[in-house]
């Protein structure tokens, strides 16, 4: 890929992944087994501090994310690709 096609496909996941009304979460990490420890978990409403923010789960290679329907999971994934090309890494979504 050139630098100028490069260009154009960022540009282009730009536009197709852009977001209004984005209001920053904070998640909830598990291990790869899916466990969460007792300590850890975090009952609806209350703030954990050793919740990762988004930009920290972005330096994982993988990234799972569970919500029920209507629960921001298409947003996050938009997010996702606007945050990955701000830290000039290139996004790859369909």
């Amino acid at each position: 890929m050139t630098p100028s096609e490069l260009q154009t496909y960022l540009s282009k996941m730009r536009d197709a992944h852009s977001v209004t009304n984005y209001i920053p979460r904070r998640f909830t990490a598990v291990s790869e087994t899916g466990e969460v420890a007792l300590g850890e978990y975090r009952f609806r409403g209350a703030v954990n501090e050793r919740e990762p923010g988004f930009k920290e789960l972005l330096r994982h290679p993988r990234l799972l994310v569970l919500a029920e329907p209507g629960g921001g999971k298409s947003i996050v994934a938009k997010i996702a690709v606007q945050e990955t090309i701000k830290l000039r890494r290139i996004p790859i979504s369909s």
